[in-house]
């Protein structure tokens, strides 16, 4: 009976020893698989560093390309105050081209009290009388002024009227062509520092 017993401790002892092996085996594998992870994430950062640097250091070569072009962009948009400048560059055509330009309309966002970087418009309807290469002339000139604009509606008539056909000299024109077009300018809301820097 002695005998017996003893193989019953041996067996139970066993299938201690046995389930003890197989928690820490569990274990050690699940161990290994979250180390796995690790390892396997650490490597995929170690190749895309190497890629995201690239990518910070031709930004900044980009930017340092460009910085010159970046100081000209605030001259590109007109500020809320500025709408006197935007006539005015309209205005002038008639004396660049010898077409008599004037403004049908304008109208503008309202920015006085927008937060800085806060974008509108400035739109006016340009009408122009004269000779063809006059009006064209005008138009042209309205396409590249020096701010970000953008022109449609763009219609243009014959007339043969002298009393439609006055030159920027105030002469009366027996014949010629009338343009008219919409002008749209962009408009920001600067910072008064950005603006002093200018």
């Amino acid at each position: 009976m002695k005998h017996n017993h003893s193989h019953k401790v041996l067996l139970l002892f066993a299938i201690a020893v046995t389930i003890f092996v197989a928690a820490v085996y569990a274990y050690m594998y699940h161990m290994i698989g979250v180390s796995l992870d690790r390892t396997r994430v650490a490597r995929e950062s170690v190749k895309t560093d190497p890629l995201n640097d690239n990518g910070a250091q031709d930004r900044l070569f980009n930017y340092k390309t460009n910085a010159e072009k970046w100081g000209r962009l605030p001259g590109m948009f007109f500020t809320p105050d500025q709408a006197v400048i935007f006539i005015e560059s309209i205005e002038a055509l008639s004396k660049e081209t010898g077409s008599k330009v004037a403004l049908a309309s304008i109208d503008a966002d309202k920015l006085d009290a927008a937060a800085p970087g806060t974008e509108g418009s400035i739109r006016a309807r340009v009408n122009a009388t004269g000779s063809w290469n006059s009006v064209m002339q005008a138009l042209s000139l309205a396409e590249v002024l020096p701010y970000k604009v953008s022109i449609d509606n763009v219609r243009i008539d014959r007339y043969t009227s002298s009393s439609e056909g006055i030159n920027v000299k105030g002469q009366k024109t027996a014949n010629g062509w009338k343009l008219s077009f919409d002008i749209q300018a962009g408009m920001v809301a600067f910072a008064s520092a950005m603006i002093n820097s200018k």
